[in-house]
């Protein structure tokens, strides 16, 4: 009896894994025939060895923000408040979202923004980087480095 309540274990964890595998390789499959441009988002891809990083044109900078505009959307146009048995249940239609942006800028260093509107978009998209000579750097605080302490 023992050994037929192991045999019966043994072959539902082998078609458990056998089930994630499965799974696993079909959502990979079918992922590879999507284009990155399907939902919406822009297609990002890093320079080869001899290009360089260019700023985004203008019409570049349009088109990504036309493209998460639906995203970032704070109209509650359209919605509807669903009663449910644990309280009320409220599709938002891909709405409400924050989108993380990031760019590189001249000196090869990524600048990020995280935002939740359209306007917050351009205005981070459109910024020239800070002139990084201007900006003055401070040693970390040591007790034993006098030229480190702060007058009060």
């Amino acid at each position: 009896m023992q050994t037929r309540h192991l045999l019966l274990r043994t072959v539902a964890i082998m078609f458990l894994v056998v089930s994630v595998f499965a799974l696993t390789a079909s959502a990979q499959h079918a992922g590879k025939g999507k284009n990155a441009q399907d939902d919406g988002a822009a297609a990002a891809s890093a320079p080869g060895p001899n290009e360089q990083v260019r700023a985004l044109s203008t019409d570049e900078i349009s088109a990504l923000v036309e493209n998460m505009k639906q995203y970032v959307s704070h109209s509650t146009e359209g919605l509807q408040a669903k009663r449910t048995a644990n309280g009320i249940m409220m599709d938002l239609q891909d709405r409400f979202q924050d989108v993380f942006l990031a760019k590189i800028g001249p000196d090869g260093k990524v600048t990020a923004a995280c935002v939740d509107n359209t306007q917050a978009a351009e205005q981070f998209l459109r910024a020239k980087p800070a002139d990084t000579k201007k900006t003055e750097t401070k040693k970390p605080y040591d007790p034993k480095d006098v030229s480190t302490w702060e007058e009060k």
